[in-house]
């Protein structure tokens, strides 16, 4: 297998899109992310002084994988071909590349961590075992008090909160307040308003004919009343109303719940993720 590394976020779309369109809600990722990169945008992630780097694995003439990394995020691994993860983690322990976690489909982010691990002498834990759902047809939710309006410049208070305690809730790095300037800047995210507003559903990237919904936040004191679900369900229709043709979005699988509403409004699953991070010994 060959290793062909990119620098420009567009020489990669060019190479890799055909590709990864083929399974574009499974993609999603890596195809958003990028997408974000080549406008010039971060949405408010968290920056290292690092260059993001992306890589495709070719078969021949045939593109059997693909692979990118904007740190201080982990490697993101697309559907590849059984060796395809292997031949990379070699590539990239060969070059000195420092990868601190890994995500993507379970069999292709399994063998990535197999491989990694004694290249470089570090142990994987299995960080988050997660689900990507696609949604075409929007099933609204019944009997939620309140109505969705979009988030306005008033709000960056509030989204900043909202947005820093998604952060911390869920482990990864991220700038609130630039997030929430990006969302409301970008008209990104929705507010469900019960008298006050108590639930936020933003998407956060676009792919070729769909779009990836979240973060969904509901602060503990308004969870367990349909908020998030309604909110989700309004961010999901105002998406298909504008010409999208799917939503997709990650749930936690060690949480029930939220798998469990997201498929009452439509979302239908599509591929198990396998989240690996990195640890060396002391």
């Amino acid at each position: 297998m060959e290793i062909v590394a990119f620098a420009d976020p567009a020489e990669f779309a060019e190479a890799a899109f055909p590709y990864l369109e083929r399974r574009e809600a499974e993609h999603n990722l890596l195809l958003g992310i990028t997408a974000r990169l080549i406008d010039g945008g971060t949405g408010g992630w968290a920056t290292s002084a690092e260059s993001p780097g992306f890589w495709i694995v070719r078969k021949g003439a045939e593109i059997a994988g693909a692979a990118l990394m904007t740190p201080p995020y982990d490697l993101a691994v697309s559907h590849a071909l059984s060796g395809t993860s292997t031949a990379l983690a070699s590539f990239l322990h060969a070059v000195g590349q420092v990868v601190p976690g890994v995500t993507g489909p379970r069999g292709e982010a399994d063998e990535f961590a197999a491989a990694w691990q004694p290249l470089v002498g570090c142990s994987a834990e299995l960080w988050r075992k997660e689900r990507i759902y696609r949604l075409t047809e929007v099933l609204p939710p019944a009997g939620v008090d309140g109505s969705a309006r979009l988030a306005v410049a008033q709000d960056i208070s509030l989204l900043t909160d909202w947005l820093n305690a998604f952060a911390e809730f869920t482990g990864e790095p991220g700038d609130g307040e630039a997030a929430a300037t990006d969302a409301i800047a970008r008209s990104r995210a929705f507010l469900w308003v019960d008298g006050e507003p108590v639930s936020l559903a933003a998407w956060g990237r676009m792919t070729l004919t769909g779009a990836s919904v979240g973060p969904v936040y509901t602060p503990p004191e308004n969870r367990g009343r349909g908020y998030a679900s309604a909110a989700t369900a309004a961010l999901s229709a105002q998406l298909l109303a504008s010409g999208r043709a799917f939503c997709c979005l990650y749930t936690d699988l060690d949480n029930p719940t939220s798998n469990r509403i997201y498929q009452r409004i439509g979302y239908r699953p599509v591929v198990d993720v396998n989240h690996y991070r990195f640890t060396l010994p002391h």
